[in-house]
């Protein structure tokens, strides 16, 4: 970083690399442990040949591609079902009590699709920021 402590370009750009390459080993199934030692390899891969990330290794999904986790499900999936989950549940709450008196036709149809999109919306922002963010011990370890 320069003296004023903002980051440059060339920072910005290798920070979103590795943003990215841990999303790409995270849908790859990859524990927190196997993308935080990959994370590793690469920043010091390439501060050893003096280059960026994406000079040394290409793009992410493409050196993601070179690892198989071993993770049953991704965490992602978990907050897309229990979004899913939560949906029902809320649905069926309202329907039994705020909503009783509603018909089902339309306007029951589109509670119910006003329900499942604002709830999968919800769960997609939810999952997209936890695949994205980097490994705690990736940054504080140098």
């Amino acid at each position: 970083m320069p003296p004023s402590g903002e980051p440059t370009p060339r920072d910005e750009t290798t920070v979103t690399y590795y943003a990215d390459l841990a999303a790409e080993l995270r849908e790859r199934r990859c524990t927190e442990q196997e993308t935080l030692d990959a994370l590793r390899g690469v920043r010091e891969a390439a501060e050893a040949s003096d280059t960026t990330p994406a000079a040394e290794f290409g793009e992410p999904a493409e050196y993601a591609a070179n690892f198989a986790g071993t993770r049953r499900f991704t965490q992602t999936q978990v907050v897309r079902a229990l979004a899913l989950v939560a949906s029902i549940v809320i649905l069926v709450v309202l329907r039994v009590t705020v909503l009783r008196g509603v018909d089902l036709m339309p306007w029951g149809v589109l509670q119910s699709v006003a329900v499942f999109v604002a709830i999968g919306a919800v769960g997609e922002l939810i999952a997209r920021r936890m695949r994205r963010r980097i490994p705690s011990g990736f940054v504080d370890a140098r």
